[in-house]
């Protein structure tokens, strides 16, 4: 089973109030589905993302494997289980965004 910090969380919650409060439904949709594909993509093959995101490659210093998934980059921990860390929308400042592992604690979520 896969978990995430309370970080990945907060960046859901965020994306997800900011589709509802322009109207946008169908973005919040598609971002849950986006969330549950990359989950189940991550725990199906863990070792299969990236060192970084391609237009990013000095976030690779976090060490944590990167997959997309629609227009959302999901930064993950290769543990067992895997932690979910941080999750971005594509087109923003992915560096400025990103949280270190240390910085926060896994969420029952």
């Amino acid at each position: 089973m896969i978990q995430q910090t309370e970080t990945a969380k907060r960046q859901i919650l965020r994306l997800l109030e900011y589709y509802l409060d322009i109207d946008r439904e169908r973005a919040a949709e598609l971002l849950i589905d986006a969330v549950r594909a990359a989950y189940r993509r991550i725990e199906a093959s863990p070792d299969a993302g990236r060192r970084a995101p391609t237009p990013y490659p000095d976030i690779a210093h976090w060490h944590y494997l990167w997959i997309k998934e629609h227009c959302y980059w999901f930064g993950y921990t290769v543990t067992n289980p895997p932690i979910v860390t941080n999750i971005v929308y594509d087109r923003s400042d992915m560096p400025g965004q990103i949280v270190d592992l240390d910085d926060v604690v896994p969420s029952d979520w």
